[in-house]
């Protein structure tokens, strides 16, 4: 019955008007043996829908969907009528009736409690009581089966959550994700007006990654799934998962280091990472956020003609003191400076040598790999090739050149000193596309 699906599929994305209405037409037209069959499962639905208008006239629905699946002992259907009036009641804040649902649902049907949509309702109802940490609890239990299943149920609970009285750092960190989730349901990129978190679990940093293969290259970094996940079944139980979405997983800190063979190896398409000695350099590495935006600045300013960075534009770009500051943040500046120079002290000491006036990077060392300039190379190689009539070469250097993206230049980092380079590696990326996408037989 395509009126049903279209009518779900709105309730599913919360326009309940459109699908009460489409619902409401297609009950009073019920007539034949086939349309009876389905009968319960639009009553079900027409619960849902009309609650907001009508709480009387939904739970008549409820009950008589409810009474043909207790006594055909329909569990699975049962379950999902559980879940979808139980949500239905979460959002209107119905904790009384939320405990007699949940109350059935014990009562009908056998370990329930075992089951993520039951848990998933038993949560929301303890935030709604005021047992808002024994609630949050429950969240985070959950967390710990995820397996990429349910996304749309997760991104519905965190947005709710985020609206509850929680601390707002939590109200944050919920909103984003649900947002990351949504973006992955979507196959849309993550919207940049959206508040970053300060720290990033690793399920954030997972959560990311998968939206960022959506939307770029479909390649995840399989080091994300083995920080969150510690069962190596579970692993690729996940990775199983990624496959339906055409994703796949390669250890990126192989492809970066080892495949280089350089000491230094750092990236810049996506999330700024960088390697030393095939060692990923972390927080405590840098000390500070503002340590790494330091040099990413250095190596934007400086890639395209390897030349030096005068140290007071980047005081004036990346500070912007007033005059009686100029002082106190070029000591902060300064300070910055020494720390990296450490950073670089375990393979060359000479990558970021001291000078008065200006910084340096050493791009004459031979001893770094940026992803930026193979990005480029590759991309005007494939260019070259295809004027040579050289298709297939050429479509394999587009395709090296695109699996270095793993989403914005230096993402997460804003500035006047990005805007031109994010622009053009951005319409580098989309040019090879249309290539490539122009090239399929």
């Amino acid at each position: 019955m395509p009126i049903y699906i279209i009518a779900t599929v709105y309730q599913f994305l919360d326009d309940h008007l459109k699908a009460k209405n489409m619902l409401e037409d297609l009950y009073s037209q019920i007539n034949t043996k086939i349309d009876l069959s389905m009968e319960p499962y639009i009553q079900v639905t027409l619960a849902n829908v009309w609650y907001p208008y009508d709480e009387e006239k939904a739970w008549k629905y409820w009950d008589k969907a409810h009474e043909f699946f207790t006594v055909n002992r329909l569990d699975t259907s049962l379950a999902i009528e559980y879940f979808n009036m139980g949500w239905t009641l979460v959002t209107h804040n119905k904790f009384e009736k939320l405990k007699d649902i949940l109350g059935l649902w014990q009562k009908h049907i056998k370990n329930c409690k075992n089951s993520f949509h039951y848990q998933y309702i038993k949560a929301a109802s303890e935030i709604i009581s005021g047992k808002t940490a024994s609630g949050l609890t429950r969240i985070r239990l959950l967390e710990k089966y995820f397996d990429g299943s349910f996304m749309w149920e997760w991104k519905k609970l965190y947005k709710w959550v985020s609206k509850q009285n929680i601390k707002s750092s939590l109200k944050t960190t919920y909103a984003y994700r649900s947002k990351v989730i949504e973006s992955i349901c979507l196959n849309e990129p993550i919207t940049h007006n959206l508040q970053k978190l300060g720290k990033l679990t690793s399920l954030d940093l997972l959560l990311e990654g998968w939206s960022n293969a959506i939307t770029t290259n479909r390649l995840l970094d399989s080091n994300l799934i083995e920080d969150y996940f510690n069962d190596f079944d579970r692993q690729e139980e996940f990775k199983n998962t990624l496959k339906i979405w055409d994703i796949t997983c390669r250890d990126f800190s192989i492809i970066s280091s080892y495949t280089s063979g350089k000491p230094i190896v750092i990236n810049l398409l996506g999330n700024a990472e960088m390697y030393i000695n095939n060692r990923k350099l972390t927080s405590r590495d840098w000390t500070s956020r503002k340590a790494l935006e330091i040099f990413i600045y250095v190596l934007i300013k400086s890639w395209r003609h390897k030349n030096a960075v005068d140290k007071y534009d980047l005081l004036f770009d990346l500070w912007t003191p007033a005059s009686d500051r100029i002082k106190a943040c070029g000591d902060v500046r300064n300070n910055m400076m020494t720390r990296l120079r450490k950073i670089f002290n375990e393979c060359d000491e000479e990558m970021l040598p001291k000078r008065p006036d200006d910084i340096l990077f050493n791009w004459e060392s031979g001893n770094y790999y940026l992803d930026i300039e193979h990005f480029v190379k590759d991309i005007k190689d494939a260019k070259t090739l295809l004027k040579k009539d050289q298709k297939e070469a050429a479509e394999l250097k587009f395709k090296s050149a695109l699996s270095l993206v793993r989403g914005d230049l230096a993402e997460g980092f804003e500035g006047l000193y990005l805007e031109s380079d994010r622009a053009y590696f951005l319409s580098l990326k989309c040019e090879a596309e249309e290539i490539l996408t122009s090239m399929q037989p």
